[in-house]
């Protein structure tokens, strides 16, 4: 069947997203379609309010509405770690197990020869430059990319480099128990809680 115009955009755009077949995209739009104005009011509110107020923190790229996350500006968190992770999503994933108190750092992403993401390609050279500062007085680096072969080069990679540069911070990598293969986001809250408190220190 063909749609009208219209609705085939709204289609179309929602088939975009992650996880969303043609079906599900179809079916999202016809529940729009027949929603109470009001909310389809507060939606389309939400979804613009992404241009205009959503951007990254300047110092650790996590999402926020200010020029730095409530993490980063916060008091309450211990200033002399970073957890090293490749996305918003993994942040979010550690933060909700509630056992980690310290800072983060997204890499939006990790090292992938195949799709030609290299070292320039992710926030690398911006965590060296938070963990040679002194003032930043970092005394511990917790390495939690993905447990695949991706992750473990990236975490490997980012190890390397605070070596090379002669920077005197512990290294750790979150314990083995995680899904091997998989990304981060995949395990479960045990899982992750064991593989943090039992974080082992790499060895370079």
């Amino acid at each position: 069947m063909t749609h009208p115009p219209v609705l085939e955009k709204i289609i179309n755009n929602f088939r975009k997203l992650p996880g969303i077949g043609p079906k599900s995209a179809e079916k999202i739009a016809l529940f729009l379609i027949d929603s109470n104005p009001k909310f389809i009011k507060e939606f389309y509110e939400s979804i613009k309010d992404i241009i205009g107020n959503i951007k990254k923190c300047k110092i650790c790229f996590s999402i926020t509405t200010t020029d730095t996350c409530n993490i980063c500006s916060s008091n309450l968190r211990n200033k002399n770690t970073i957890c090293v992770v490749e996305t918003y999503k993994d942040l979010i994933m550690i933060e909700n197990i509630g056992e980690y108190d310290g800072l983060y750092h997204i890499l939006e992403g990790r090292l992938s020869p195949i799709k030609n993401i290299n070292p320039e390609n992710l926030r690398i050279k911006e965590l060296m430059e938070r963990i040679k500062n002194p003032e930043n007085n970092i005394k511990e680096v917790i390495i939690a990319t993905s447990p695949n072969m991706e992750g473990d080069a990236t975490g490997f990679y980012i190890a390397q480099e605070i070596k090379k540069n002669n920077i005197n911070v512990k290294i750790t990598r979150l314990a083995k128990g995680l899904p091997s293969g998989a990304d981060l986001e995949f395990a479960d809250r045990l899982t992750l809680i064991n593989s943090l408190k039992n974080r082992e220190e790499m060895k370079i």
